[in-house]
């Protein structure tokens, strides 16, 4: 039975209740918009296939996109990509319409804009991801959607999926010729390599020196799209290309030369020091070196520092000849190379303002307590070096 009251704000309260089904209350208001809901309702539970979508007219778009990737986003092999995502299209007025009132015409508003600027294939990519979320929402959180998905209606954009597109070997020329004229000095290195050995992108930056075997001739990528690791035989030209990057391995020698000059043994790591991510934003992997993962067999401390952390090393934007130079016995900051050291107790990546930054832990001292409870503070990274974007805190 429904029931219509005119409220002391001037609109028309709905009262729907009926056995087996929960109350509904809506308020309108025109008395005619009252009455046209309530006896659609009302059809709707004589034929058992009435939704209440209660839920649904109170949650948001962006609730729906900011659930999906804090509890189903990072478990994803692309986690960080379709963070960004995520982030970008939660500040779309899009994301602010409810559940009931997302339409496909707003769907086809978001496409039309988003292709300015973007390739037909980045904007399917959009769609087919916030349809994703409206399926996982229905099927894995159990909520009561409209029946009709606004994402039926839209139809995606044709893309050319050819992918096999061989270049000739005088486009190769010209490629590797405007390469070598970047500011990034092995960008034309990267290229040939790429070339040589037909990896994915990711994949080739992902490339450890530990999964190549100079003396086989192989590489070894791990994880790859296809969630397995995959071995390829090298080119000698890529071979060579890979010898000069001496960096890891130098660093390597040189803690072998600390241990067995100072009668300590083998030279060991805990872990691998080196990290390779990009925290100054501008497309290039930078180099940090956590000087606390080695160790010497007989002197567990050697390298390890006191109670206020550890050396750590920060290359920002790194070129060929700054990293070939250097050498663990070079100590403080070298701001022309884009060098810089700071003892911390330990560093992460986090996300700030829609970049990268570093959120490094800091001995109490720096913020006024004792040492066990220790500070934190975060910093934005550029080739100038480091800025606080918050000063040290209590943690």
């Amino acid at each position: 039975m429904a029931y219509l009251r005119k409220r002391k704000s001037g609109k028309w309260q709905v009262i729907i209740r009926k056995k087996n089904y929960p109350y509904v209350v809506r308020s309108f208001l025109e008395k005619s918009t009252a009455s046209k809901f309530a006896k659609d309702v009302e059809t709707q539970m004589d034929k058992q296939i009435f939704q209440d979508l209660t839920g649904a007219s109170t949650t948001t778009l962006k609730e729906l996109m900011i659930k999906y990737r804090d509890e189903i986003v990072p478990s994803q092999k692309a986690c960080r990509q379709t963070t960004a995502t995520l982030n970008m299209l939660m500040k779309h007025r899009i994301a602010f319409y409810s559940l009931t009132q997302l339409k496909s015409a707003h769907l086809y508003k978001l496409k039309k804009e988003m292709l300015v600027g973007r390739a037909p294939k980045t904007v399917n990519g959009y769609i087919q991801l916030l349809s994703l979320i409206w399926k996982t929402a229905k099927k894995v959180w159990s909520i009561s959607l409209p029946a009709e998905s606004p994402f039926e209606l839209v139809t995606l954009d044709k893309v050319n999926n050819q992918r096999d597109v061989i270049i000739s070997k005088e486009e190769e020329k010209k490629l590797i010729a405007e390469a070598a004229k970047s500011k990034m000095n092995n960008l034309a290195d990267m290229i040939k390599f790429a070339i040589l050995v037909g990896a994915r992108w990711s994949e080739i930056v992902a490339l450890e020196r530990k999964n190549v075997c100079f003396n086989k001739k192989t590489a070894t990528f791990i994880d790859t799209k296809n969630g397995t690791d995959h071995t390829i035989p090298l080119h000698d030209d890529a071979i060579a290309i890979l010898k000069k990057y001496p960096f890891g391995d130098k660093f390597f020698q040189e803690g072998h030369q600390v241990c067995k000059e100072e009668g300590y043994g083998e030279y060991l790591l805990t872990d691998n020091p080196i990290k390779l991510i990009d925290i100054s934003n501008d497309g290039i992997k930078d180099i940090i070196i956590d000087t606390s993962k080695q160790r010497c067999e007989k002197s567990y401390s050697w390298f390890a520092g006191g109670t206020g952390g550890n050396n750590f090393i920060f290359f920002i934007n790194p070129t060929i000849d700054i990293v070939s130079s250097w050498s663990t016995s070079q100590f403080g900051d070298n701001k022309k190379d884009r060098i810089f050291e700071m003892l911390i107790r330990k560093y992460e990546i986090i996300e700030h303002k829609g970049k990268n930054a570093l959120k490094i832990q800091l001995h109490g001292i720096a913020c006024g307590v004792d040492g066990a409870t220790g500070c934190y503070s975060i910093l934005s990274v550029s080739e100038k070096g480091f800025k606080i974007e918050k000063k040290p805190t209590s943690n």
